[in-house]
């Protein structure tokens, strides 16, 4: 790619989306919360339920973003996301959710297998993973509804579990890993979130692009920089038209805004690495992980909040790897 002029870029890029865009697919048990995590990552409007199971079959959303910067700027680049159907809810309609996933998952480039926290039980996890055997090697996993592990005492305003949940959670990651060891024939990492929170939710957006096949990871180096909120839904194909209505498309911040939230969400992310909800605390650790004194945060640039964003959540991601490798 670095020998190719902008043009030739173009035409490669185009050529590859106009064949077979990127796609994520997501999976798992029924009440893992599949579609709370597509929204809560995407802007997006799927229908939730806390006492029944709403998705009947694979929805796709398309989602596209514009390229600011780069060789491609300008450009739109897509992304596929299936939503997909949860399986163990009631054993006559399996048979026919199985086939889906087989039918569904070769098109997704990464799928990501949520294991709900809350759940000890994982012979039917370990049940349909036997079964989809053929598609593992592009799985990553995810632990959802982190915020439900006792003794659920995040602190008060910030998304950050308690010292005696955060122990709670890697012991679950931990169990979760070794009795998925002999069904996958690996140990999977797996990342702990909470769409309810916002917790780890850039960590696992990051981790999901990683975890791309070779021959087609640099489709997903081009969105490596955009942050969730950045995606708009294009349409959602599915077979309930209304569903489809319903999705909007977010209203454009100003820069103001933008770099107030992100700031937000920056400080979140340093209470969570330094286990404080003091604010004096996390603006002292901003300041001195910018190496500037007394710093002003309201006088950062877009860009550098960005910058500073991108650079907490390749720490944090590269925390859990080292973490998980010494388990």
């Amino acid at each position: 790619m670095a020998k190719l002029t902008t043009d030739e870029k173009r035409r490669l890029l185009n050529a590859m989306l106009g064949e077979r865009p990127p796609a994520m697919g997501i999976g798992g048990l029924s009440g893992t919360g599949k579609s709370t995590t597509i929204n809560a990552s995407f802007s997006t409007k799927l229908p939730v339920s806390h006492t029944r199971a709403c998705t009947k079959e694979f929805w796709k959303l398309q989602l596209s973003v514009e390229a600011r910067q780069g060789d491609l700027k300008g450009e739109v680049l897509r992304l596929g996301v299936y939503d997909a159907p949860g399986l163990g809810e009631d054993l006559s309609a399996d048979a026919g959710y199985l086939d889906m996933y087989k039918q569904c998952l070769p098109e997704c480039d990464v799928i990501l297998w949520l294991l709900s926290a809350r759940n000890r039980a994982l012979a039917l996890d370990q049940k349909y993973l036997q079964e989809l055997r053929p598609f593992t090697s592009n799985m990553m996993f995810g632990l959802s509804q982190v915020d439900l592990v006792a003794p659920m005492d995040w602190s008060q305003g910030l998304p950050i579990p308690s010292v005696e949940q955060e122990q709670n959670i890697r012991e679950i990651i931990s169990d979760r890993q070794a009795r998925l060891a002999p069904v996958l024939g690996y140990s999977p990492t797996i990342i702990p979130f909470s769409a309810a929170k916002g917790y780890n939710m850039e960590v696992l957006f990051t981790s999901m692009l990683r975890a791309a096949p070779k021959g087609r990871k640099w489709l997903f180096e081009l969105i490596k920089g955009y942050r969730l909120e950045d995606w708009i839904p294009e349409s959602v194909s599915t077979r309930r038209q209304a569903a489809a209505a319903e999705t909007k498309k977010p209203e454009r911040l100003s820069l103001r805004e933008e770099a107030g939230q992100l700031l937000g969400r920056i400080r979140r992310a340093i209470a969570i690495r330094f286990k404080t909800d003091s604010e004096v605390e996390i603006a002292n650790q901003l300041s001195e992980l910018l190496g500037r004194p007394n710093l002003d945060h309201k006088t950062l640039t877009l860009e550098e909040l960005k910058e500073i964003e991108a650079r907490l959540a390749r720490e944090q991601l590269q925390r859990a790897e080292k973490s998980e490798e010494g388990i």
